[in-house]
């Protein structure tokens, strides 16, 4: 299913959301990048704060918010286990019925769905892999 704005939308309240509860710092949420020909984008805000930035148009929304989940995770710097057991809660916060993020999530988030297999993230997404294009001007 296509992400539509409102699934977006919501999506992006849920993540924040359950970010602020865990005592990170919570992205804003915006769409579509700046950046051409980017899927998703993360750009930090001077005071410590950040902006992902993340395609729709022409993409599912599990892939929409996988980029969502990831833009969390990289915004606060985390990695290994502390990354996977956050990750696991924002998964939960969007899609709360004990959905993993390898399954579709409930009609609520993902109508009419059903429940579809997720398609799987093309490689490994990491902020040290590089997959996060930084909007940030070098010396600004």
């Amino acid at each position: 299913m296509p992400a539509d704005s409102l699934a977006f939308a919501r999506s992006a309240r849920a993540l924040a959301s359950e970010a602020r509860r865990r005592g990170l710092t919570a992205p804003a949420f915006r769409s579509p990048p700046g950046l051409a020909g980017a899927d998703r984008t993360l750009r930090r805000q001077p005071g410590g704060g950040a902006v992902v930035a993340v395609r729709r148009r022409g993409r599912r929304l599990h892939a929409v918010v996988a980029d969502l989940v990831d833009g969390v995770v990289a915004a606060n710097g985390l990695s290994g286990p502390a990354a996977e057991r956050v990750r696991a809660s924002l998964w939960q916060a969007v899609c709360p019925d004990d959905v993993s993020p390898d399954d579709a999530c409930p009609d609520d988030v993902h109508p009419g769905s059903g429940r579809a297999r997720r398609e799987p993230l093309a490689r490994r997404t990491t902020v040290d892999g590089g997959t996060w294009p930084n909007r940030q001007r070098r010396g600004a």
